[in-house]
């Protein structure tokens, strides 16, 4: 998808905006794995 030297660029503020997105998306997936464990 990206080149290699795209892939990582810590000095523009979109990849820590994009970083903050994924970390969000984790923790709701979490709390989703944790309804379904009680679901079941």
């Amino acid at each position: 998808m990206f080149s290699e030297r795209n892939t990582i660029d810590h000095s523009k503020p979109v990849y820590g905006a994009i970083r903050q997105d994924s970390q969000a998306i984790c923790k709701e997936l979490e709390m989703w794995d944790r309804i379904v464990d009680r679901s079941n």
